[in-house]
């Protein structure tokens, strides 16, 4: 995940927020992704010309999540960034793949599957 290298990182987080995002976790996250929050606490940046990420930092994964509280299909997804507008991504946690999801449609369209995993999610965006 070199392309990885060319975003805009922050701190790190500190160990007991770090932990507090992975007691919150009810399901069996990707460790790609685990593995990159604990070390740049989320990015920013341009994966190619045409798709710019936002990982989101443990703070927010942690306040934002269930993101969708006063819908009950919104306990299925863990939400982890977006594309720096409407278009959020997460982990779908029944369907064990990441998704993308219109923040304005939820509930309305159905989410459209990107990868089964964090590298490949990453790599897909990136070509």
């Amino acid at each position: 995940m070199e392309i990885l290298s060319t975003l805009k990182k922050n701190d790190l987080p500190t160990a007991d927020t770090f932990d507090a995002v992975v007691k919150k976790l009810d399901f069996p996250i990707d460790k790609d992704y685990l593995d990159f929050i604990q070390k740049h606490n989320g990015a920013a940046g341009f994966l190619n010309d045409e798709h710019y990420v936002l990982f989101w930092e443990v703070v927010d994964l942690i306040a934002l999540n269930p993101y969708y509280k006063h819908d009950p299909k919104g306990n299925n997804y863990f939400f982890f960034g977006s594309d720096g507008s409407s278009l959020g991504y997460a982990f779908d946690k029944i369907n064990d793949a990441i998704v993308a999801v219109d923040f304005y449609e939820f509930g309305i369209a159905e989410p459209t599957y990107i990868a089964p995993t964090f590298k490949l999610f990453i790599d897909k965006l990136s070509n």
